[in-house]
Formats: C-alpha cells, structure tokens, sequence
C-alpha cells in the first residue's frame, strides 16, 4: 500500500500538467497569430 499511494499521487499530476502546458503553447500560437493578424 505504501507503494502504490506515491505512485498514484505521480502518476495522477503528470496528465494534467501536459495537458496544461499543451494549453498554455495554444495560447501562445494563439496569441502570436493575434500579433500578426493585427500588423
């Protein structure tokens, strides 16, 4: 048991935190298009 609970508390965070660097690139395509779509 003592096992499993860090490799759960590892592996549940990992997900996420891909998922909101891959949110945050978009943002920053996004943002940049903005920026040339502008000039």
């Amino acid at each position: 048991m003592p096992h499993l609970n860090p490799g759960l508390g590892v592996s549940v965070p990992n997900p996420l935190s891909r998922i909101e660097q891959s949110m945050d690139s978009v943002n920053v395509i996004v943002a940049i298009c903005q920026a040339f779509y502008v000039w």
